[in-house]
């Protein structure tokens, strides 16, 4: 998946992700930067959320880390989740494959 021309992140059928970019935001309660690496997702919230565990977690990692799952234009898709007020998400991530 990828959020246009910021990043990208694939995720793996047995529980691995790698991201290339992923802005920082989705990981940390920094703001700005983006996230280069490799680790486990899961399903949270029955399928409310995608749970992120960098094998490398980045300084000032926040403990629930996780991209938001969300509907919009009839498609499932997942979201980085935004620190302001009244704001879901910072970046909506669409699909490149498998769409």
């Amino acid at each position: 998946m990828t959020d246009g021309d910021t990043g990208q992140v694939e995720f793996s059928a047995n529980g691995r992700f790698s991201a290339v970019r992923l802005p920082i935001e989705a990981l940390t309660l920094s703001e700005g930067g983006e996230f280069t690496g490799t680790g486990r997702w899961s399903l949270v919230d029955r399928g409310g959320s995608v749970a992120l565990a960098p094998d490398h977690p980045p300084s000032g990692m926040i403990q629930d880390a996780s991209l938001a799952v969300v509907r919009t234009d009839g498609r499932i898709r997942l979201c980085v989740m935004s620190s302001s007020p009244g704001v879901l998400c910072d970046f909506l991530l669409r699909s490149v494959a498998g769409a």
